[in-house]
């Protein structure tokens, strides 16, 4: 064979093998991709131990939800029942953050109450963990919409900020005060903004309040709805089958 035709022929099966083995490792059109590395990021849900207690299965302290002669009453998937003496409460909100600067996730669980009215009360109880259980470090009751209802519980920096709607609006005070705010109770201009250091084994105000425009047209809660987990739904299917 010439010397030349064999230099071709080599080089065809150069070729023919490298381009066999790049197209096996692209994949197909319907086939799986390959398998990227791991993300770096952090869980967008970290796995503290707060996380772990189930807030819907839960036995509260009745003082802050206006039941008389009642010292706590428990929910069963997110809910009591109340019957005929007392309203029906409900979990509406759960958060967490750390609200004592340890580094440590709190609770942030926030009930709600059927008043049989147009009043729209919340009732917050702030937990954290600590000697393997959760322990409650305050529970408060807020206003109604414009007059001191909730519009947010949050963390910041270690600390807690908790906001309210109404200009002065602020746990320890009197909620339902004429503020001279236009709007009505569904929408009110102005929320206060109150933060808090935990010191001395409660929350303390760490500086003065902060009015500021309400960025809404009416009063709603800006933070995370309770989303009922899957465990809870099949415990709540069973209940119904029997």
């Amino acid at each position: 064979m010439p010397k030349n035709l064999k230099i071709l022929c080599l080089v065809s099966v150069v070729l023919t093998a490298c381009s066999t083995r790049e197209a096996q490792t692209q994949p197909s059109s319907g086939g799986v991709a390959p398998v990227s590395q791991a993300s770096t990021q952090p869980s967008p849900t970290p796995d503290s131990a707060i996380r772990r207690i189930d807030f819907a299965n839960f036995t509260y302290p009745a003082k802050p939800v206006y039941m008389h002669g009642l010292n706590n009453f428990t929910l069963q998937n997110g809910a009591f029942k109340g019957g005929d003496e007392f309203d029906p409460v409900r979990l509406t909100y759960l958060d967490y953050g750390d609200v004592t600067g340890d580094r440590n996730e709190e609770a942030f669980t926030v009930l709600s109450t059927s008043s049989r009215g147009s009043a729209i009360p919340y009732f917050v109880y702030i937990y954290t963990f600590e000697d393997q259980k959760p322990k409650l470090l305050w529970a408060f009751a807020t206003g109604d919409r414009a007059d001191g209802g909730l519009r947010e519980v949050k963390a910041a920096g270690g600390e807690l900020l908790i906001d309210l709607y109404g200009k002065g609006k602020m746990i320890g005070r009197d909620l339902y005060a004429d503020d001279g705010m236009t709007g009505g109770d569904c929408c009110p201009t102005h929320f206060t903004r109150v933060r808090y250091e935990w010191r001395e084994h409660s929350f303390q105000q760490k500086a003065t309040e902060e009015i500021l425009s309400n960025p809404t047209g009416g009063a709603p809660v800006v933070m995370a709805r309770y989303q009922r987990s899957s465990k809870s739904a099949k415990r709540l299917a069973s209940a119904g089958s029997h």
